[in-house]
C-alpha cells in the first residue's frame, strides 16, 4: 500500500486553519461558555478548550 505523507507546507496550512477556527470559536463564546470548555479541558489554555470541544463534537449521538 502506498502512503503519501503531506508536505510540511500542507501540514502548516492545516494547523493554521484549525488554529484560526479555534480562535474564531473561542472569541464567539460567552464568559460562562469559555469557563465551561476550559473546565471540560481541565486547562486554562484556550487551545485545550478548543480541542475538548472538537473531541465532544465528534462523539456519536
Amino acid at each position: 500500500m502506498l502512503v503519501i505523507e503531506p508536505t510540511k507546507q500542507a501540514r502548516k496550512a492545516l494547523i493554521s486553519t484549525d488554529a484560526a477556527a479555534g480562535m474564531h470559536w473561542y472569541n464567539g463564546l460567552t464568559k460562562p461558555e469559555r469557563l465551561h470548555w476550559r473546565r471540560v479541558a481541565g486547562s486554562a489554555v484556550q487551545a485545550d478548550a478548543w480541542r475538548a470541544f472538537q473531541a465532544r463534537a465528534t462523539l456519536p449521538d
